[in-house]
């Protein structure tokens, strides 16, 4: 089993996503179809026990990314690929997206986006209960409400060579031509200073490499004020 990046820690309970190996009789000692399903785990740190809270999903290319914890309930989303007439291999094929949510208190998990509701879009996170996602040709950013499913636009780029991220409330939208950084308040776009790159924007950290190519971990909105509350910093 491996654990990924996002992790979420209440009560001596790890929520966290993972990959576990699918074990076939054609891949006994290192051999043969090796292949992989994501789950995401609730882990007791003091007994050991894990526990899959996700439905175990064998899809080619599948994923589990978790978005937001809002309260008691935790959100996630469960992608996988799906081979058109025109595909050669799923390096090209369509991602389909469902988003989830899950109560940490009772247990009890519900979808509250279906492939419908997120058809032809790449889910980036959430922001004041809505999933932000982009259109995969346009690059184009839309809201999607929780409950209603309205489909509202926020940004139309001018160009595709461009990333989008969540954090706080805010979309962060990356210019891979300018390398540079931006997120967007009160409808106008504001620039993140010395930012190269994102490696984690979940929960209350949020971690970047800076143009000298060093770790920042920084708590909280801290991270669009020029006073940062500053918890890691490593270079490599």
């Amino acid at each position: 089993m491996e654990v990924y990046n996002s992790v979420y820690v209440e009560n001596g309970i790890a929520y966290a996503e993972a990959e576990i190996p699918i074990v076939k009789e054609d891949n006994i000692g290192g051999a043969g179809s090796n292949s992989n399903y994501s789950v995401l785990l609730a882990i007791n740190l003091e007994s050991g026990e894990t526990k899959e809270i996700s439905d175990i999903n064998k899809e080619k290319f599948h994923g589990l990314l978790l978005l937001e914890k809002c309260g008691e309930k935790l959100y996630y989303v469960s992608t996988y690929r799906k081979l058109g007439k025109k595909d050669k291999d799923y390096s090209t094929a369509k991602e389909y997206s469902k988003v989830y949510e899950y109560n940490i208190k009772t247990g009890k998990q519900s979808q509250v986006c279906s492939e419908k509701d997120l058809e032809g879009c790449i889910v980036i996170g959430m922001i004041d209960q809505a999933v932000y996602v982009y259109n995969q040709e346009t690059m184009e950013v839309f809201e999607v409400a929780i409950g209603s499913k309205k489909k509202k636009k926020i940004y139309k780029p001018d160009k595709t060579d461009v990333l989008y991220y969540t954090y706080k409330n805010h979309l962060i939208r990356g210019d891979m031509e300018k390398e540079k950084f931006y997120y967007l308040k009160d409808s106008a776009w504001e620039e993140l200073e010395g930012i190269a790159s994102f490696t984690n924007t979940f929960g209350d950290f949020a971690e970047y490499y800076d143009k000298k190519n060093v770790l920042h971990v920084v708590y909280g909105d801290s991270l669009f004020k020029d006073q940062k509350k500053e918890l890691f910093e490593r270079s490599k």
